[in-house]
């Protein structure tokens, strides 16, 4: 997980009681021929100053299209929560194309649009979604599907753009012998795969130094 330390005062006199720690969900740390798209993309974004202060959220999400070349042809906004969010992700996309090679589309088709995702959330003393999706899987290994299945209806209607969490609970149903939705949540976990560049999450988590809950 690539994790910046980001201090926020939101409040001066609540500097000393808690830290806000922006996160990006990417466990690696490369840009260059080996890079994907989300190891750039999550390189590159930043939760917004302005977002930390406020305790903020929002989300933004675009239509790219590739050319034959597989290089940037043009981009769209689909869908845009706040400024100070889609003026960030328009900011690490413009990094992303700087840097851009048609290796990076790995075994995706050229001349054609595909959707790219921005999540910018916060949390208070909770665990993250990427904390939790790692959760269910140590849950599904051992075999408590209830709890996994739980964890993971919670993760698909915060956010329904991460392929990895209908991958999950996909498994989960499979297990379950619960046949119908399984093949709903596989169907959905290949719909992202193909249709989606990548979906990143950027999170803030504000945690208390003393222990005890804090609201903003």
């Amino acid at each position: 997980m690539k994790s910046l330390l980001l201090y926020s005062s939101f409040f001066l006199c609540l500097l000393s009681c808690f830290e806000i720690q922006a996160q990006v969900e990417s466990p690696f740390n490369l840009v260059g021929p080996k890079a994907s798209i989300d190891q750039i993309l999550s390189e590159n974004v930043r939760y917004p100053s302005e977002g930390l202060q406020t305790q903020k959220k929002g989300q933004v999400l675009f239509s790219i299209k590739i050319n034959e070349e597989g290089m940037f042809d043009s981009l769209l906004i689909l869908e845009s929560t706040d400024e100070i969010f889609k003026t960030e992700s328009l900011r690490a996309l413009a990094y992303l194309e700087s840097n851009w090679y048609p290796e990076l589309l790995e075994d995706k088709p050229r001349s054609r649009s595909y959707l790219l995702f921005f999540k910018f959330d916060a949390f208070l003393n909770q665990p993250s979604p990427y904390e939790e999706r790692e959760q269910a899987q140590k849950l599904i290994e051992k075999e408590k599907y209830d709890k996994a299945l739980k964890l993971l209806d919670k993760l698909s209607e915060e956010n329904p753009y991460v392929a990895e969490t209908f991958e999950l609970r996909w498994e989960v149903y499979r297990q379950l012998d619960q046949i119908e939705n399984a093949q709903k949540d596989y169907l959905r976990f290949k719909y992202l795969k193909k249709e989606f560049l990548a979906s990143v999450e950027i999170f803030a988590i504000g945690r208390s130094r003393t222990g005890v809950p804090i609201s903003f």
